[in-house]
């Protein structure tokens, strides 16, 4: 088709824009018989392109007005036989042809932002910016028709896709409200239940990170699958709220679900070390130690805690391995001290 888009143009500009496009279509038809299976269809895409391009648009759409709504579906197919061929700039240009004269029909922009998406998979998802065309063109859609199930479809996808667990599961929601295929719909049920874990999780640190702890408690515990993170959230909530047995049980749980995990061993030890329970917490420093990767803070606090009950050499031991991990000013001062309560 591109090779014979200049020669069209011109054997069309000879032709008045009174003409009926039956004898229009005719003459251009003849003007590109090198190709024996040119069809009306690729007449209509070629002008379509054109005007995508910022040619003779106003003399275009006199030709095309005609007989409109087959000057659009043709071209409109020809489009898709570019885009399913991988020529995605040309399909852009004959669906931006269409638009103009659709007055921007919004299954068209539709098929614009599906064109660009495959785009950006063409390049391996290096082109970032194609996927936010395509998004931006989909919010477009959902402006001029605020339920059409295909554009909420795809971005619920986007959404989930971006880690937006909460916006992907309303327009899921909204999909399953508007849509009629039914096969979609129950994939999108199976979708909605995976997000329910999600946006709980997304839900609860929103207000974690506001400083509703009640209200972020109340999120963490709706999430069904158990897993150490939310575990280790709800405890930082609980302890926030003052219900200190309640974020030692989430911890233990935390640590249950993630054992090498040297961080919950060290927030539970210091829960314990907070309350002045030293030895519980010299306890759960020592179970991280031996069982989750090596870390020169458990160290260090286990070695206040044996500060705390007098064992200053099991401390000096502590602070010095602790030292050894990671040469700090303040590191170095405890051990010095210890150095000399020890008497070394």
């Amino acid at each position: 088709m591109k090779e014979d888009i200049i020669y069209f143009k011109e054997k069309s500009e000879e032709l008045g824009q009174e003409v009926s496009f039956p004898i229009f279509a005719s003459y251009c038809g003849a003007a590109l018989k090198k190709n024996k299976n040119i069809e009306v269809k690729h007449i209509l895409a070629t002008m379509m392109y054109l005007i995508g391009q910022g040619e003779e648009v106003e003399y275009y759409k006199t030709l095309l007005n005609k007989d409109l709504e087959f000057s659009v579906r043709s071209a409109i197919s020809v489009a898709d036989e570019f885009s399913e061929e991988g020529d995605y700039d040309t399909a852009l240009s004959i669906y931006h042809g269409a638009l103009i004269i659709s007055d921007n029909d919004y299954r068209i922009l539709f098929n614009i932002a599906l064109t660009f998406e495959k785009k950006y998979l063409s390049t391996d998802g290096k082109e970032e910016n194609l996927m936010k065309e395509s998004e931006r063109i989909l919010h477009l859609v959902l402006d001029k028709k605020e339920n059409f199930p295909p554009a909420i479809y795809k971005l619920g996808y986007i959404a989930k896709n971006k880690g937006n667990f909460l916006e992907a599961k309303l327009y899921f929601e909204k999909f399953i409200k508007y849509s009629e295929d039914e096969l979609l719909k129950s994939e999108i049920r199976e979708e909605i239940d995976i997000l329910s874990n999600d946006s709980l999780l997304e839900e609860g640190l929103i207000y974690f990170e506001n400083r509703k702890y009640p209200e972020a408690i109340e999120s963490f515990k709706k999430i069904k699958t158990p897993s150490s993170n939310v575990e280790y959230y709800l405890a930082m909530s609980y302890l926030q709220v003052g219900e200190i047995e309640s974020a030692i049980k989430s911890l233990e749980n935390a640590i249950e679900l993630e054992p090498n995990n040297w961080a919950f061993y060290n927030d539970l030890g210091y829960v314990y070390f907070d309350n002045n329970l030293y030895l519980e917490a010299i306890k759960i420093y020592s179970l991280g130690i031996e069982n989750a990767e090596t870390n020169y803070i458990i160290y260090a606090n286990r070695s206040l805690g044996y500060t705390m009950i007098g064992e200053y050499k099991k401390a000096l031991e502590d602070i010095k391995i602790a030292y050894e991990l990671n040469e700090d000013e303040a590191l170095l001062a405890r051990y010095e001290e210890l150095k000399g309560i020890v008497g070394e």
